[in-house]
């Protein structure tokens, strides 16, 4: 999540929608007014210092935000990134198979990508695997939505309607190379697990 009061714009953060690289590209703009809250740099410190006070984190709701700027929300542009739920739950899948030792991962099946949508953790929907929608939960008429498929096209132009200078986006977190397909049986579970992801931010179903 990037909280700009100098330019007053807000950047929601997805997980597994390129937040990291986006975040820090962002910073890079950012002046002593504005509130960086990730896991990047020294953004990480002003995460820990929100989140104990406010409960806020780099993944917090629309909602939440919301609540929590009151009348002064009207005055921000908002923006989000948001992916195919394929491609997401893919990079899902990696992202805990980095990590398997951390709490949130260990309740997820990592042996394989089947067994990983499989899991009652992933069907019911625990920890960041929720869907996108649980996220950006409301307002959406007032939030730019742009799908990560279409980032390099897109990315100059948020730049300047942000009133940002131009900086090129890096790769950050990236999870490790792994060849991973799905079956029509991944596929159904991934339809029902984000129906409401598919409709939401159009994205096609295989099945149709």
């Amino acid at each position: 999540m990037f909280i700009s009061n100098s330019r007053d714009f807000i950047y929601f953060h997805v997980p597994k929608c390129g937040g990291n690289s986006i975040t820090k590209a962002l910073t890079n703009s950012s002046r002593f007014v504005d509130l960086p809250i990730s896991n990047i740099g020294f953004g990480h410190e002003i995460f820990r210092q929100y989140h104990k006070k406010y409960k806020i984190w780099k993944h917090s709701s629309v909602s939440q935000i919301k609540e929590l700027l009151g009348p002064q929300w009207r005055k921000y542009k908002k923006f989000a990134f948001v992916r195919s739920p394929y491609e997401r739950t893919k990079s899902l899948f990696k992202y805990f198979n980095k990590y398997p030792e951390q709490k949130q991962h260990k309740q997820f099946s990592l042996e394989s990508l089947k067994s990983f949508i499989s899991c009652q953790a992933f069907r019911n929907g625990q920890y960041i695997s929720v869907p996108i929608s649980s996220f950006l939960d409301t307002d959406l008429e007032s939030i730019r939505i742009i799908k990560l498929e279409n980032i390099t096209d897109e990315w100059p132009d948020l730049n300047d309607w942000l009133g940002l200078p131009y900086h090129e986006l890096k790769v950050f977190n990236q999870s490790k190379s792994m060849s991973l397909e799905l079956d029509p049986e991944d596929i159904q579970i991934i339809e029902e697990v984000y129906s409401n992801d598919f409709e939401s931010f159009a994205y096609n179903k295989t099945h149709e």
